[in-house]
């Protein structure tokens, strides 16, 4: 049995109670280094071995066990630490009266078995841009945020004490114009968590966009892994929402044959669907490009389209619709164009 398909069994056990059965369970005594590696790469080894104990099938190698429960106790400890950070930050934005959605894994993680096998690297947070530079003093001034005075596409970050990093977001756009002619209306499609709450919450379709249209970002720019898979099958499964109105948005935007592949892609993984030809040349850019996808395949997507003198020219000399991105002053002093073009230089090369 391949590797990848064992892995399968493996997460199917841990996020659906699937029994292993014992063609499996000999595969994985006997490739289980081969199995945690890949698995480490798209961030899942502590899924593993969740798995592993909780089909009873023991590690011989030693180093190799210890390995795994490190990745488990790391996980858990992560999502203590963001969790911890998660609340005091939405109970600071009540206080201060300021309206805020929480994103991505912090919302999918209510969807795993446990939240803990969701794992994440930062806590998405978004505010209304006019509300921005409130929020951040906030958290600096009264729960000792550091904050990265850098203005990205579409964040800030801050850091915990504790190390958890923040991205507040100010937008949601991915860079993607048709795509982000919907993101950009996101407050429209908020509301309220409870009356009187500062918290809003995204309608169950625009939080399924809003996952693929990310999703569609990260495929086309170097590959997203297999956790997004899992994410999207299990918000397939257990999110109650609206399919036309959700594919309205898809087709609108230019991504619903995107989705209709990614929705195929995860019940390869997680039911005996069977791959076509789509699905089978999407498995190995995504198995190559780890959890968060590949600079190598973001590099050979960009010169494929652009040729390599052109890359190149454009990696030197960023057109200003892209210079304006990273250094969003310029929009009000575009004359100084050549002179972020050598900041950012400064930047690269430091």
């Amino acid at each position: 049995m391949k590797k990848v398909n064992v892995l399968a069994e493996l997460l199917k056990c841990a996020l659906f109670d699937r029994e292993i059965e014992a063609d499996v369970r000999k595969t994985i005594e006997e490739k289980t280094s081969v199995i945690y590696n890949m698995a480490l790469s798209h961030d899942l080894a502590h899924l593993v071995e969740y798995a592993l104990g909780k089909s009873g099938i023991s590690v011989s190698d030693e180093s190799l066990s210890y390995e795994l429960l490190k990745q488990k106790a790391v996980s858990v400890m992560r999502y203590e630490d963001i969790s911890l950070a998660q609340k005091q930050l939405s109970a600071l934005f009540e206080e201060e009266k300021i309206p805020f959605v929480l994103l991505k894994g912090a919302v999918i993680r209510n969807f795993y078995p446990e939240p803990w096998m969701r794992t994440s690297c930062d806590i998405d947070v978004l505010v209304r841009k006019e509300d921005l530079d409130r929020a951040k003093k906030a958290a600096v001034e009264k729960l000792g945020y550091s904050a990265d005075n850098e203005w990205h596409y579409h964040d800030i970050s801050l850091f915990s004490e504790t190390g958890v990093h923040i991205e507040l977001h100010f937008s949601i756009k991915e860079n993607m114009e048709k795509v982000d002619s919907l993101l950009e209306s996101v407050w429209e499609y908020a509301s309220p968590k409870q009356e009187g709450a500062f918290e809003y919450v995204l309608s169950a379709e625009f939080f399924m966009f809003q996952t693929i249209a990310h999703m569609s970002y990260h495929f086309a720019c170097g590959g997203c892994g297999i956790r997004s898979f899992v994410d999207l099958f299990l918000l397939e499964n257990k999110l109650s929402f609206d399919r036309k109105k959700l594919f309205d948005m898809l087709e609108e935007t230019g991504i619903k044959t995107f989705y209709e592949a990614c929705v195929r892609y995860a019940e390869v993984w997680f039911t005996e669907r069977e791959h076509d030809e789509i699905t089978y040349r999407m498995h190995s850019y995504i198995l190559g490009g780890g959890a968060y996808g590949s600079r190598e395949k973001s590099l050979a997507i960009q010169m494929s389209e652009k040729g390599k003198a052109g890359y190149f020219f454009r990696r030197i000399f960023m057109p200003y619709k892209q210079l304006v991105i990273s250094y969003p002053e310029l929009k009000k002093r575009p004359y100084l164009a050549p002179l972020y073009q050598l900041k950012r230089w400064g930047k690269v090369f430091s």
